[in-house]
């Protein structure tokens, strides 16, 4: 079963959450950073046992998935072991019913959108993984190549929403309920952050940083 408690503390506990100074373009305090986990076979384990669950017990809303792909590059090895997972788990797994898509971080310059744009097609009811989401552009940009590929997108999946809204006032799961495609979110940074400071007791300076970060940008707000 999907333990959001667990999953949240492997979130803590290695770091993924941490504070920085102000980075660009907004000028985020803190960062979320998952590549040292994803690069790393026994917790890749664990994040897609994580995913598989969590699809399993609270995407129910959205139907039957055939295939996950990860949003290149940052996601795409997630997207490769879920859909591995999520694939073997199935009553249908056999020869020729799932495929083993990623996507390509560059196109190539010749050939169908489907050739150019990825390596090994998504069949059917595709759910477009992403390791973390603030405005969600990169995960938008992705979701419109597989839509022009003739794709069906039926959700998006985040390991951690920032739960930030975009410059034109919408969260990324508003915008996407625009295309008829739910967006689902593992964590939230807002309910992270908390368990942050307990854990790395920054200075007040770094609380009052991240708390007016959330005034101008924040869907929710954090509760220290």
């Amino acid at each position: 079963m999907f333990d959001k408690n667990s999953f949240n503390d492997m979130i803590i506990e290695n770091d993924v959450i941490n504070f920085c100074e102000p980075m660009a373009d907004r000028g985020s305090p803190f960062y979320v950073n998952w590549r040292p986990l994803t690069n790393d076979v026994f917790f890749m384990n664990k994040i897609a046992d994580f995913t598989y669950f969590f699809a399993k017990e609270r995407m129910g809303s959205i139907g039957a998935i055939r295939t996950f792909i990860g949003v290149p590059e940052g996601a795409t090895k997630i997207g490769i072991i879920a859909q591995f997972k999520w694939a073997y788990h199935q009553t249908t797994y056999g020869p020729n019913i799932y495929s083993l898509p990623l996507g390509r971080s560059i196109p190539k310059e010749h050939g169908s959108v489907r050739d150019r744009y990825f390596v090994g097609v998504p069949k059917d009811e595709t759910v477009v993984i992403e390791d973390a989401t603030a405005t969600g552009r990169m995960l938008l940009e992705f979701v419109k190549v597989l839509r022009a590929a003739e794709i069906n997108v039926i959700a998006t999946l985040t390991l951690t929403d920032r739960d930030e809204r975009r410059n034109d006032g919408k969260t990324i799961a508003e915008e996407l309920s625009t295309m008829n495609i739910k967006h689902f979110a593992m964590s939230h940074a807002t309910e992270l952050l908390p368990l942050v400071f307990a854990k790395k007791r920054p200075p007040d300076d770094i609380r009052r940083k991240v708390k007016d970060y959330y005034q101008l940008y924040g869907a929710r707000q954090p509760q220290f």
